[in-house]
């Protein structure tokens, strides 16, 4: 009995210290990569950061399902190492039953990135590289290493500010209008949606118009973070002369124009041609 345990026991170990040879490599294909957001330092209220989304397809060779225990890996963009990271751990399951990793990649924004990033925000190609080493668990055969190699590599180019416009939605919680003796006040509140990648702050010259007539005008602008959404108020004051009788019933009904301009701090603005922006009504 105690012979037999001995031979298993044995067995194991010889199992064990074989497992580069026992272990098939697995095997990550990459599918695509882009900018997930860059958020530039001076956007008041927001953190300035920059991550990159990295989508691989791992396929496992072996017949067992293995257990990915750790992935480390260094980001290059045009040569240039940029950040270094890992992702959770996942199971891969056997026979080449593909599974869909995605790796986030954060980059702080400091000199050695700062070259990189302003192609990003300018629209201009850049080259990525990951390297890195990855361990698995095979459960009796261990947890072999395997790396370093290259996990992705290729060139990605953001889209641009100008094909990426703002949308603009007005706010009736957040708009009213008072008439006194001194004039009419319109309080106006609207929502910006930026489906851009890339944090600006946005700089609004607007014109209030009624029946084509343009009644006030007001400078505007607030911080619109990547891929996210900015309230901002702001105040027309209206000379009720002009106004006549738009102002007398219960509802105001107006319409919003102005030529946007997007400014990355540090990087880029790009302005946009003057157009109607949203229509709205308000109540006294």
């Amino acid at each position: 009995m105690k012979k037999r345990s001995f031979g298993l026991a044995a067995l194991v170990l010889v199992l064990v210290g074989c497992v580069p040879n026992l272990v098939q490599t697995p095997k990550f294909e990459m599918r695509e990569a882009g900018l997930l957001r860059l958020n530039p330092p001076g956007l008041a209220g927001v953190a300035p950061e920059a991550i990159i989304r990295v989508l691989l397809t791992a396929r496992n060779p072996n017949p067992i399902d293995l257990g990915l225990t750790e992935m480390k890996f260094d980001l290059f963009l045009d040569g240039k190492k940029v950040a270094a990271g890992g992702t959770p751990g996942f199971n891969m399951k056997a026979n080449g039953v593909p599974s869909n990793v995605p790796v986030d990649v954060t980059i702080p924004i400091d000199p050695s990135s700062l070259q990189s990033m302003f192609k990003i925000v300018t629209g201009a190609r850049v080259e990525y590289r990951l390297e890195g080493t990855f361990a698995v668990d095979a459960g009796a055969l261990g947890r072999p290493r395997f790396g370093p190699f290259v996990i992705a590599a290729g060139s990605y180019q953001a889209p641009s500010l100008a094909s990426t416009p703002p949308s603009f939605a007005f706010r009736s919680d957040l708009t009213r209008l008072t008439v006194g003796l001194g004039g009419a006040v319109l309080d106006l509140g609207f929502e910006v949606s930026n489906p851009a990648p890339i944090g600006y702050r946005l700089v609004a010259p607007l014109n209030l118009t009624v029946g084509g007539r343009i009644l006030a005008k007001v400078e505007a602008g607030g911080v619109i973070p990547a891929g996210g959404k900015g309230i901002i108020s702001t105040r027309f004051q209206i000379d009720p002369i002009a106004a006549g009788t738009a102002i007398l019933g219960g509802n105001f009904d107006f319409q919003i124009t102005g030529a946007p301009s997007l400014e990355v701090p540090g990087f880029q603005a790009f302005a946009f041609p003057l157009s109607a922006l949203f229509g709205g009504t308000a109540r006294r």
